[in-house]
């Protein structure tokens, strides 16, 4: 009898492991179909003067980093993109955010850079011949709380 206790208890731990591990692989195909679902939005902000003080780079530098926290609070996938389609143009800017974020972005944007022309934009290569290509995965080095 108590051979067949462990035996049933073994059996019942193994289908709610089996169980466990596909509702995480499930869960995993979504999260990476929402990344592939991703709308691209270009940004151009106006031309300004070469020369900037200390305190108007700092703004930008805070105006962006409110952005990230914005986009990073809604607790879904984006990427913020930086891109020089060609050499000697000028830098392009790009978010992709999920199709259900895709106003909330453009308006946290116009919030900011109230003078920025943004508008949702098709696909673009990034590789073009001579092209060098870099990229970076910021995270937090250990929790804020």
């Amino acid at each position: 009898m108590p051979v067949f206790v462990i035996g049933t208890s073994v059996f019942a731990a193994l289908i709610v492991g089996v169980a466990i591990f596909f509702f995480n692989w499930i869960r995993s195909r979504r999260n990476l179909q929402k990344l592939f679902s991703l709308r691209l939005i270009s940004v151009e902000l106006p031309e300004q003067d070469e020369k900037k003080d200390g305190k108007e780079a700092l703004l930008e530098i805070n105006r962006t980093s409110q952005l990230l926290g914005a986009l990073a609070n809604l607790k879904l996938p984006f990427v913020f993109e930086v891109g020089v389609p060609y050499a000697g143009a000028d830098i392009s800017f790009y978010i992709s955010v999920p199709d259900s974020a895709v106003q909330y972005a453009i308006r946290q944007i116009h919030g900011l850079w109230p003078e920025a022309h943004v508008a949702e934009s098709d696909e673009y290569s990034i590789f073009h011949s001579g092209s060098v290509s870099r990229g970076a995965f910021l995270r937090e080095k250990r929790n804020f709380l």
